[in-house]
């Protein structure tokens, strides 16, 4: 039976658990825990928690390496669907994308004027009485 003493840090294993993608998260954490208790009976508590943050911020690049590089080789992916999609239909692409650009320019233009009216006479010490 396990020791109440002999507990894992819990902030190492939330880490743990948010880091990895896996099916089964649960799984790679328990065996951590186990190694952790033999570990804590064997060496002491000290030696056991230095040793679970070890492999907690050992695993910190190897995972951002991996979210990094599927998340590149998605966007990348990602790009190819679109150039094929205008290459395909040429037609819809252009009337999508001169709709957005339409659409952007003129609510940029319409956040400026927004600006300029309530900016008006702001130089005045007594603007707010200004009607």
């Amino acid at each position: 039976m396990r020791n109440i003493k002999f507990r894992p840090p819990r902030l190492g294993k939330f880490f743990l658990l948010i880091l990895m993608n896996y099916k089964h998260p649960h799984c790679i954490v328990g065996d951590l825990e186990e190694q952790f208790h033999e570990l804590a009976k064997d060496r002491g508590i000290l030696r056991a928690r230095l040793w679970y943050w070890r492999q907690v911020i050992s695993a910190v690049p190897t995972y951002m390496k991996n979210a990094f590089y599927w998340g590149l080789t998605m966007f990348s992916n990602y790009l190819k669907i679109v150039f094929r999609n205008i290459k395909k239909n040429k037609v819809d692409s252009f009337i999508n994308i001169a709709g957005l650009s339409v659409g952007i320019a003129s609510f940029i233009l319409i956040g400026l004027h927004v600006k300029e009216e309530l900016c008006y006479d702001q130089f005045h010490e007594k603007g707010d009485r200004i009607y």
